[in-house]
């Protein structure tokens, strides 16, 4: 499926790190997906990650899509991104907290997708807990057999978004 969406931005604070990825095609509210970490899609460029929750941001009814990371720093290979000493890119000043909090506020949903790697789970718990604390429900698309909310690029688009209850 192409993009079908008229207005695109990506927020680079760093060169190696996506904090924020939008797609938007109307005036309303958007949903939020939280992954575990960017892969190659910018601005100008969707992966197949992005095609595939922008579609289901339509599909719920969503005038665009904002997508945010448990780490910011871009890379397809998780292992490469764990090897990383600093994955959230502290050392640039970037507060991956904030902007996921920030995107989570203004969104109309927010679905957490970070799927199952034991190796975030420490991260994934504190952003849930924070989502919790500041009053912000949390979805999800599944769960996998450890708990962890399923990631969106392999899910058919029939299923629906669950309420994840409190951390």
């Amino acid at each position: 499926m192409a993009d079908l969406f008229l207005q695109a931005s990506a927020e680079f604070p760093a060169q190696a790190y996506r904090t924020l990825l939008s797609r938007w095609w109307d005036d309303g509210p958007r949903l939020c997906v939280c992954g575990q970490n960017p892969s190659l899609a910018d601005r100008d460029r969707s992966d197949p990650t992005i095609t595939r929750c922008v579609r289901r941001a339509r599909d719920l009814g969503f005038a665009g899509l904002d997508m945010v990371n448990l780490y910011p720093l871009v890379t397809p290979y998780p292992d490469l991104m764990f090897a990383v000493p600093d994955a959230l890119g502290v050392e640039y000043g970037i507060d991956a907290d904030a902007v996921i909090l920030d995107a989570a506020r203004k969104a109309g949903m927010v679905i957490a997708a970070w799927g199952g790697d034991r190796r975030q789970a420490e991260r994934a718990t504190h952003v849930r807990r924070m989502l919790n604390q500041h009053g912000i429900p949390l979805y999800a698309l599944g769960f996998t057999l450890d708990g962890a909310p399923r990631h969106p690029s392999r899910l058919a688009y029939s299923v629906q978004p669950e309420v994840w209850g409190a951390a």
